[in-house]
C-alpha cells in the first residue's frame, strides 16, 4: 500500500480503493475471507452497503478512516472478527460481542431449535428454562424472543459476562425480555431454591447439551475465556 505500509492511505481515497487495499492486505496475511471481511468494516463504519462497497466513489472521511485503519490493525494483529466489529448476528438478534464473552456460534442457533423443540414436547403453558455459561445472552435470550411464555434463569459466574448479556437484553427490546432473569454465580447455586428442583429445561451454552434439571449436568464447571476465531457468517438485521 504504498509508502504507508501500516495504514491504509489518507489521501482522499475513495471506499472501492480502500476496499481493494484493505483486501490485498489481509489476503497477503492468510486471511481466506479478505474481500468479504473488509465490506463488513466498510459497512460498520461508513454504512455502505457491502454490495455496493466495490463501486462506491464517497471520498473517505478522516473520522472514518481513522476507525477503519483501527479495525484493520486489530484484524490483521489476529483479533477475530467478530470482536472487531462489536456485534455478531445470531438468528434473529444482532449481539454485543467482545472479549468478555465467547463469540456467538453457529452450532448454538440449532441448540436453540433443539431447545425449543423440547419446551414444545413438554406442553407446558409456563415453562422454565436455565442457560448455564449464558455468555452474551445468545441462548437465554433467543428461547424468551421465540417462545410466548418460557421463562429463562440465564446463568454466568463472570460478572463481565453478564454485563455483556444485561446490555444484549436491553438491546432486544420488547416485553420478551421481561421473561429472562440474568443472575451472576457458579452453575445452580444463585437459583431460587423452587428452581433448583424443578424439571424445567437446562441448556449448557458451552457445550450446548440440554437436559432437564433432575438430570443436572456437573457442578461447578466455568465458562472458558473467548476463543480467537469463529466461523464466518453474518447477517444483518434492519429496522
Amino acid at each position: 500500500m504504498g509508502d504507508t505500509p501500516e495504514s491504509v492511505r489518507d489521501d482522499g481515497s475513495v471506499w472501492a480503493v480502500i476496499w481493494r487495499e484493505a483486501k490485498e492486505r489481509l489476503t497477503a496475511a492468510g486471511f481466506d475471507s479478505a474481500d468479504q471481511e473488509v465490506r463488513w468494516m466498510i459497512e460498520d463504519v461508513a454504512g455502505i452497503d457491502p454490495g455496493a462497497v466495490p463501486h462506491d466513489t464517497t471520498a473517505v472521511a478522516t473520522r472514518h478512516l481513522a476507525r477503519f485503519d483501527d479495525m484493520l490493525t486489530r484484524r490483521l494483529a489476529g483479533e477475530p472478527l467478530q470482536y472487531v466489529l462489536g456485534h455478531w448476528s445470531f438468528r434473529d438478534l444482532d449481539l454485543l460481542v467482545d472479549r468478555r464473552v465467547l463469540i456467538p456460534r453457529p452450532e448454538t442457533e440449532v441448540v436453540v431449535g433443539l431447545a425449543l423443540d423440547e419446551l414444545a414436547r413438554s406442553g407446558a403453558e409456563a415453562p422454565v428454562a436455565v442457560d448455564l455459561g449464558t455468555g452474551s445472552g445468545a441462548i437465554a435470550l433467543s428461547l424468551v424472543r421465540e417462545h410466548r411464555t418460557v421463562e429463562v434463569w440465564a446463568v454466568d459466574a463472570s460478572a463481565a459476562a453478564v454485563e455483556v448479556a444485561r446490555a444484549n437484553a436491553a438491546g432486544s427490546g420488547g416485553r420478551a425480555a421481561a421473561r429472562l432473569r440474568l443472575v451472576e454465580g457458579d452453575w445452580f447455586a444463585p437459583l431460587p431454591d423452587e428452581e433448583r428442583g424443578s424439571n424445567g429445561l437446562v441448556v449448557e451454552a458451552r457445550t450446548g447439551r440440554i437436559a432437564r434439571a433432575r438430570t443436572r449436568p456437573r457442578p461447578g464447571r466455568r465458562a472458558r475465556h473467548p476463543g480467537r476465531s469463529g466461523r464466518l457468517r453474518r447477517r444483518r438485521h434492519r429496522a
